[in-house]
């Protein structure tokens, strides 16, 4: 399975991005606690193992 980050359909990059997107980042991010929450969720998810999205469906 892939990084999210490199997916061409998650919103990831547009959250962290400046620039105009119907992406409702102030929204997502208050799911996280903040933007730092966010970015801090992601990167949980991806070092060291980036195999966690396999885990979850194997499940």
């Amino acid at each position: 399975m892939g990084d999210f980050r490199d997916w061409p359909f998650s919103s990831y990059q547009a959250i962290l991005s400046q620039r105009p997107t119907r992406v409702q980042r102030g929204e997502v991010t208050e799911w996280f606690g903040g933007l730092e929450g966010f970015v801090d969720f992601h990167a949980s998810r991806v070092a060291p193992q980036s195999d966690w999205l396999d885990d979850l469906y194997a499940e």
